[in-house]
């Protein structure tokens, strides 16, 4: 496993970003989110809901998205009990 990955607790992703790749977070448990509603996000410091990552947990049934997020990962959701979910027109990538 990537050093890096594992270690890293701080992640500042550009606004010019145009697209996640699949699993590009995946091993990084080190990493510090920023919580809106029901869902943990990163970004950067003048947009800390740019990337939604995954549900604060299993049991959620609904999140509103912050309006600010642009894109929402794979899996975000996997397992979730949702049966509301409010996505902002500004989404430019979901995944699948």
């Amino acid at each position: 496993m990537n050093l890096l990955k594992r270690h890293a607790k701080t992640i500042n992703i550009p606004d010019s970003i145009s697209t996640i790749k699949y699993g590009v977070f995946e091993g990084c448990s080190s990493l510090s989110f920023y919580q809106y509603d029901n869902a943990y996000y990163l970004g950067n410091e003048g947009n800390p809901y740019l990337v939604l990552v995954k549900a604060v947990n299993q049991s959620i049934e609904e999140c509103e998205i912050h309006t600010t997020t642009k894109f929402i990962l794979n899996d975000a959701f996997s397992y979730a009990k949702l049966k509301k979910i409010t996505i902002p027109e500004n989404i430019k990538e979901v995944g699948v």
